[in-house]
C-alpha cells in the first residue's frame, strides 16, 4: 500500500509516495520512483539513506510547522502533510502553505565567511543568502521562501552558534 504525503520546502510542492514491502522501500516524487535503505542510527533522530547507490547521513526532527533535516551540511525545513488533510485544507479554501520567511539561522555552530545580501533587499526561495564556514566546509544558507531582508544579525568572520539567527524578515 503507497501512503502519500505532500511535501514543502524552498517555496516549492512536492507529492510524495512511500511504499514498503517487506524490507524494501520505494519513495515517489512527482512520478518518479525511486529505491531507498533507509537506516535509524542509535535509536535517535539520526538515519543513514542509500539511494541512487550514494549513501547519505541525516538527522530528522520535529518542528512546529513539520520537519527539520539536516543534511549535507545545510537545514531543510520541510512542512509535511499526509494525503487527507492536503486536500481538506485546499478543499476549505486553504490553498497552498504560506512560504514567507521570517529568519535565517545557523544551521550548525561556524563562521560568517560572506554575506551577499543587503537589508532591504527581496529574496526568493533558494536564494543565497550568506556563506558560513562549519567543520572546515563551506555552506551557503539558502532562502526557504520569499522575503524582504529587515536585519542582518552578524557580520563576516563572526563566529556563530547553532540556531542562532542571522538575518530577519520583514
Amino acid at each position: 500500500m503507497v501512503k502519500v504525503y505532500h511535501l514543502e520546502f524552498g517555496g516549492q510542492s512536492y507529492e510524495v509516495g512511500v511504499e514498503k514491502a517487506g524490507s524494501k522501500t520505494s519513495v515517489t516524487v512527482d512520478g518518479k520512483k525511486r529505491f531507498v535503505d533507509l537506516a535509524r542510527l542509535n535509536g535517535s533522530g539520526a538515519f543513514s539513506i542509500l539511494l541512487d547507490g550514494r549513501s547519505f547521513d541525516l538527522e530528522v526532527k520535529e518542528s512546529e510547522k513539520g520537519l527539520l533535516v539536516f543534511a549535507l551540511g545545510q537545514q531543510f525545513d520541510l512542512i509535511v502533510e499526509e494525503e487527507r488533510a492536503y486536500r481538506a485544507r485546499l478543499a476549505s479554501g486553504g490553498g497552498k502553505t504560506a512560504a514567507r520567511e521570517k529568519e535565517a539561522r545557523a544551521p550548525m555552530p561556524g563562521l560568517i565567511v560572506k554575506i551577499e545580501v543587503a537589508v532591504g533587499q527581496v529574496v526568493e526561495p533558494g536564494q543565497g543568502l550568506l556563506i558560513m564556514e562549519a567543520m572546515k566546509m563551506e555552506n551557503e544558507i539558502k532562502a526557504k521562501g520569499t522575503g524582504k531582508v529587515k536585519e542582518i544579525k552578524v557580520a563576516e568572520r563572526q563566529p556563530v552558534e547553532q540556531n542562532q539567527v542571522l538575518i530577519t524578515f520583514e
